[in-house]
């Protein structure tokens, strides 16, 4: 049998045979996908156990979000004192730095290189590897420094492992801040290799819940505005906090005024805001911000935008000129190349503008906002969702795409059920269901479904198959009972996964990770078309004391039996 290692996405294994996986093949030693957090020795056991290059040569590479500076540890491994090695953060005249460092029969070896923002929050990728001649730096795919060395490397005391720790013993010194897809490889990768790993190639080092850069923030369906919205996805979420930046999106205004439609930073100052305005009767856009006390602007005219009926919006800074477009056509820009500063993510909100103003609430309903961490282009606007349409009443989810959320949320009860009930779901088959789940607690947790309570419904949920894991897939329909179960090794451990259902009419499939566990043939009756009882992290409906626990994202639902290949294709 073989295994192939899933670089890009996961840790993971692909099997090409029906036995079961085995360990991954050299190079990859060591691999933790999953999220955690820091603040001491992390997946100690977890390193101890798995072969560590102990002589090299090597390659470190890990996924970071720091909430604190200093000298924090990234990961390291050996004995304490001598013969360890450690890729820790440095502060480097507050830009931050890279190091890393290593002591091999009393000789100590380093290379430390400046990496502009690598201390301070937000996702990052820093790599590190040494091929037995020289030692190379990286931060987000890019290579940062190297020198040449060919001397002693010994770290055989391989008890010695910690994620979130450096130099062993150094637990003082642990790296604050979250952690994921840490990888050691027993060989030194080539440059356009380390640029391949997980979310190295991303412009900002941004891959986070299936965004594709320079996509940072997404809530594609509708939602109803009056108040702040979508704060704590927002706030989570890698927004641009010091340009240049792209704001998207699709409203359908129910008043005028001068409501805000999306803004985050400080309230007062530093911080941006995106709203609607009267602009004689006629309707405008009005961007500004404020940063470190000097207020900065652009306000257009663009007729209609304050009148019922979908439009889309943007605004966009690439740091020398500021735009606003309507529907995709620029409506107006002005040159400025001074100071940009929303740092506060905690002050986000959707249908409300500049922090603080919650009394100016846009009201009516809003989709498809999205925020990108570079200006697009004027072609790339007019490709925005909806942004060529003149104001399509039609929500912009690409066919058989029903339904997606793509941000990750928190599970334990039901979700997102006002976006799933308004939401075009197959109330009668063909469908396929799709979602990345990490578990936190065991059980027969649901992870989505609709309908009625009792009868008329449709259900995915994790079991626990003999310890191992499975996926649930069942129905009932005009009191018949149809079902699918397959064992689905680790699917209820920890860990960021996929699962997908599918039924054509004809075949029922089940999926993990794009592989087929198992599929049945059937061709009668399906009925949900009660869309009210959609939840997700809840499976049959009414059955909320069996939620899921843990976190979801990529949510999405379409009105298709995707092939095979189509879902090995699916955001994760």
């Amino acid at each position: 049998m073989q295994c192939e290692v899933k670089q890009r996405t996961t840790n993971k294994f692909n099997c090409l045979a029906t036995t079961k996986c085995q360990k991954p093949t050299s190079p990859l030693v060591f691999s933790h996908a999953g999220e955690f957090q820091c603040n001491k020795c992390m997946q100690n056991a977890e390193g101890s156990k798995s072969a560590l290059p102990t002589t090299g040569p090597f390659t470190i590479y890990a996924e970071i979000n720091p909430t604190a500076g200093g000298h924090p540890g990234v990961i390291g491994w050996g004995s304490s004192g001598d013969n360890f090695v450690s890729l820790r953060l440095i502060p480097w005249h507050g830009n931050g730095g890279i190091h890393l460092y290593w002591k091999a029969n009393g000789q100590f070896v380093e290379l430390a290189v400046q990496a502009d923002g690598v201390i301070n929050s937000g996702w990052k990728s820093i790599a590190a590897s040494w091929d037995k001649s020289t030692i190379k730096i990286y931060m987000n795919g890019k290579l940062m420094g190297s020198k040449g060395y060919s001397g002693a490397f010994n770290a055989v005391d391989k008890s010695g492992f910690c994620a979130c720790v450096g130099e062993p013993g150094r637990t003082h010194e642990a790296f604050q801040g979250k952690m994921r897809h840490v990888q050691v490889l027993n060989r030194a990768l080539a440059d356009s290799a380390v640029k391949d790993l997980p979310m190295a190639h991303a412009a900002s080092g941004v891959k986070e819940a299936g965004l594709t850069p320079p996509l940072v923030f997404s809530h594609v369906n509708k939602f109803q505005c009056g108040k702040c919205m979508q704060n704590s996805e927002g706030s989570n979420a890698d927004l641009p906090t010091t340009g240049p930046f792209t704001i998207f999106a699709e409203i359908n205004p129910s008043a005028g005024g001068h409501p805000g439609v999306i803004g985050w930073g400080s309230s007062g100052d530093n911080f941006v805001s995106l709203r609607l305005i009267p602009w004689r009767g006629n309707g405008g856009i009005h961007l500004y911000w404020k940063a470190n006390g000097h207020f900065v602007e652009l306000a257009v005219q663009a007729d209609g935008v304050i009148n019922s009926g979908w439009k889309s919006i943007a605004a966009s800074w690439d740091k020398s000129t500021i735009k606003i477009y309507m529907n995709g056509k620029l409506m107006g820009s002005k040159g400025y190349s001074g100071a940009f500063n929303a740092v506060d993510k905690s002050g986000f909100c959707a249908c409300v503008g500049e922090p603080g103003r919650t009394h100016e609430a846009f009201n009516g309903e809003m989709r498809n906002v999205q925020i990108m961490d570079k200006a697009l282009s004027d072609t790339a606007v007019k490709g925005l969702p909806m942004a060529d349409s003149g104001g399509s009443s039609a929500p912009q989810l690409k066919a058989p795409l029903v339904y997606k959320h793509a941000n990750s949320f928190q599970c334990n009860k039901c979700m997102h059920n006002s976006e799933g009930s308004k939401a075009d779901l197959p109330t009668t088959g063909p469908f396929t269901i799709f979602a990345e789940i990490n578990p936190s607690a065991g059980g027969h947790p649901g992870v989505i479904g609709w309908g009625s309570q009792g009868d008329n419904f449709v259900s995915v949920r994790l079991i626990p198959w003999h310890g191992n894991g499975g996926i649930h897939l069942y129905w009932k329909a005009n009191g018949q009972f149809v079902e699918l179960a397959v064992q689905a090794d680790g699917v209820i451990k920890s860990g960021w996964k996929s699962i997908a259902a599918s039924w054509d009419k004809s075949t029922i499939k089940i999926y993990m990770n794009g592989k087929l566990m198992g599929s049945k043939g059937y061709s009668g009756a399906f009925n949900a078309v009660d869309k009210s009882g959609f939840c997700a992290c809840v499976g049959e409906p009414g059955r909320t004391h069996e939620a899921f626990n843990g976190e979801m994202r990529n949510l999405e639902i379409m009105n298709k039996a995707l092939s095979d290949n189509e879902v090995k294709a699916l955001p994760m």
